[in-house]
């Protein structure tokens, strides 16, 4: 279960796939950086920008809880229009942490969500524009052991809670002023590093 705040002027579609976890032993290796892009974006070019931030603590005090703030400054990108926005977590067993859809009638977007981390980690934020292009925000983050530990056996059950959404507007949306709405979302996020509560075999990604 996750709990996320979005703040948008006017209205915002997100598509919200959230889970990933973390473990804080070494520094965050950059050598995995090459591999994870070329999975994801190929040979394509990725600028790194000021207009895309994370916020997040240098040390995660719980791996599997780690809070991030993303934004995006649309009048900071002098016309650079983002449409999709991807979290990547570079050491993570599964990288891709979650995926963002922006509508045509955002203003300025920030997300204050919390993440998984497996190990010390890279975390990126990955914009890409209308025309294609990308661009990249990233944070070095320390944390430890998140994705692991153990999960209840009745996959049936807990599937068929997935995907359920709860939404709270704080207050009467008014367009051209800032707004605030809570989610609560519920999703599977199997990383293979989990145990079974009752056989305690690992439970496949």
């Amino acid at each position: 279960m996750k709990f996320n705040k979005l703040f948008f002027t006017a209205s915002i579609s997100a598509s919200l796939l959230l889970g990933m976890t973390s473990i804080a032993q070494a520094e965050a290796d950059p050598k995995l950086w090459p591999v994870v892009k070329e999975a994801f974006f190929a040979k394509r070019d990725i600028q790194e920008v000021e207009f895309i931030k994370i916020d997040a603590p240098r040390r995660a005090e719980s791996g599997a809880q780690v809070p991030v703030t993303f934004s995006y400054d649309k009048a900071a990108a002098n016309g650079v229009d983002i449409k999709k926005i991807y979290v990547l977590v570079d050491a993570n067993p599964i990288q891709l942490a979650s995926t963002y859809h922006l509508t045509d009638m955002l203003g300025n977007f920030i997300m204050e969500t919390r993440i998984r981390m497996e190990t010390d980690s890279y975390v990126r934020l990955i914009g890409e524009s209308a025309d294609g292009k990308l661009y990249m925000a990233k944070r070095e983050i320390r944390a430890a052991g998140g994705c692991g530990g153990t999960v209840d056996n009745d996959e049936a059950a807990v599937r068929a809670e997935a995907g359920k959404i709860k939404m709270n507007v704080e207050a009467p949306v008014q367009f051209g002023s800032p707004s605030q709405a809570v989610f609560n979302i519920r999703h599977v996020m199997r990383t293979g590093l989990q145990r079974d509560l009752v056989s305690q075999g690992y439970v496949p990604a």
